[in-house]
């Protein structure tokens, strides 16, 4: 049994986002074998509170509270001082706190610490201030200079184009020169990796890929399937679901309703962003905002169709629906890291017309909707069980 030092720059509950669902897992999987202590930035008391939903799992929760609220104003002008005047992006920026590292060197001395897990690329930067010898993990997750730098390419805004340029160079920077130092980096697909060997070949990567709860997300048959209706979910503020949304709705949308006139499609997940509530009002569209289990979205939907365009990472979305039988429809970036195979996991398209047949061609056709469905579920019963990646970890903690 090892004793684990675990920091977080959010609080890793509830396991409600892409950021929170992994390392969640792994902190309850880990418990298991080790004693887990967790240190976490936190944003409000309300956060504080929800944290102790993982004492069962952590032998010790320290905190570091940053309540501090800015104005719109004072964001943008940090922003402009960011891009003309400092080293590292600003996402890192929001997270780095001197306390942080205090306070690590601290709890890896009192608790006779074996591994330091820092969660999240943008954690790289401590690594300078850590004074205490402990094996060093850092769960990048995402190649974050491969995301900035499709945000830049993607980009539409010249504002937006010249920020996300920056912080493409500033974390690319970041990567090179502080990633070789931690004894192991994890990410979550070979993309991300053979993106952060082509950086620097001196980082010792290992791909862990994440999870799916396989007993929440199955199909219960308690909500009755509706043959017209299509499902996206996430959360949508978050630039590359934005995009998602707005190309299915402007380009692969109309060329379903030609063939399904009454088609329905489901936006599920919190914050909407300005762009998807302007949209809303049209009757095809059924925007949720935050909802409490996105579960009965998905079975009352018989597609879970996943136009993403750019991004980085594995997309979480795509597990749960194969987990639930949901047929997936996606384009070939939605599946990278998951490697489904085409025809039988799923249908992949990568342009309107293509798009817009496949789901077509699912929603008329019930053979292939029951096959896609079993083999789905199958997939990721094989490959994506959270307790298949914990093991993964675990040997990395036997071999120190």
């Amino acid at each position: 049994m090892s004793n684990i030092l675990i920091v977080t720059p959010k609080i890793p509950c509830p396991p409600d986002d892409g950021f929170r669902i992994r390392i969640f897992n792994f902190i309850k999987s880990l418990s298991d074998k080790n004693k887990i202590y967790l240190l976490s930035i936190v944003t409000s008391p309300e956060e504080k509170q929800r944290i102790n939903t993982l004492l069962p799992f952590c032998t010790k929760i320290y905190t570091i509270s940053n309540f501090s609220k800015r104005s719109w104003l004072k964001i943008k002008l940090d922003s402009v001082k960011n891009i003309l005047m400092e080293n590292i992006p600003y996402g890192v920026k929001q997270y780095y706190f001197e306390e942080v590292a205090s306070q690590v060197n601290q709890i890896i001395k009192r608790h006779n610490i074996k591994i330091l897990y820092l969660y999240y690329a943008w954690m790289g930067v401590y690594i300078d201030d850590l004074s205490e010898q402990t094996y060093k993990i850092l769960d990048s997750c995402d190649a974050f200079s491969r995301f900035y730098r499709q945000n830049y390419l993607n980009s539409k805004i010249i504002t937006k184009k010249i920020r996300f340029y920056f912080e493409w160079k500033k974390m690319t920077n970041i990567e090179r020169n502080l990633f070789p130092k931690f004894d192991k980096v994890l990410t979550v697909s070979p993309f991300d990796s053979m993106a952060l060997k082509e950086i620097n070949p001196n980082i010792n990567i290992e791909v862990i890929s994440n999870g799916v709860d396989l007993k929440y997300f199955q199909k219960t048959d308690e909500v009755e399937t509706k043959i017209n209706e299509l499902i996206f979910t996430g959360t949508m503020n978050y630039g590359p679901n934005v995009d998602a949304v707005l190309f299915f709705y402007r380009q692969i949308l109309p060329l379903i309703k030609k063939r399904i006139p009454d088609v329905i499609f489901n936006i599920v997940g919190k914050s909407p962003s300005k762009h998807i509530i302007n949209i809303s009002i049209d009757p095809s569209l059924n925007v949720t905002g935050k909802v409490l289990d996105i579960r009965p979205y998905m079975e009352r939907s018989n597609i879970f169709v996943c136009p993403l365009r750019y991004g980085a990472g594995i997309k979480n979305k795509v597990l749960e629906a194969m987990a639930m039988g949901l047929p997936v429809v996606c384009t070939k970036i939605s599946n990278e890291g998951i490697g489904a195979v085409n025809g039988r996991d799923l249908l992949i398209a990568d342009n309107p017309q293509s798009f817009a047949d496949a789901a077509i061609k699912i929603m008329l056709n019930k053979d292939l909707r029951q096959s896609l469905s079993v083999n789905s579920r199958n997939f990721v019963e094989s490959n994506f069980d959270w307790s298949i990646m914990a093991s993964k970890i675990q040997s990395i903690i036997d071999l120190v």
